[in-house]
């Protein structure tokens, strides 16, 4: 978790993200067994809606994006 606690701070870490200098780490719980290792390949698209936003899938209006996960470990039907 990174948070920018002043106007100056944020946007340096926007200018971070931005030139892709910070390397971020997405844990997820799923079900299924997935491949032990892969590379998700899909056009994203942040929707705004109400108060708050959500991210979809769109091959026509989302922006290339691309996912590497490890699977980490598996125990009945679930993997993380």
């Amino acid at each position: 978790l990174v948070l920018g606690r002043h106007r100056a701070a944020l946007k340096r870490l926007n200018q971070l993200f931005r030139n892709q200098r910070i390397h971020k780490t997405y844990w997820a719980l799923v079900h299924g067994n997935p491949p032990p290792q892969g590379m998700i390949d899909l056009p994203l698209l942040q929707e705004v809606q109400g108060t708050g936003w959500r991210v979809l899938v769109d091959h026509e209006r989302g922006q290339p994006a691309q996912t590497e996960y490890s699977v980490l470990g598996q125990d009945n039907g679930v993997s993380w």
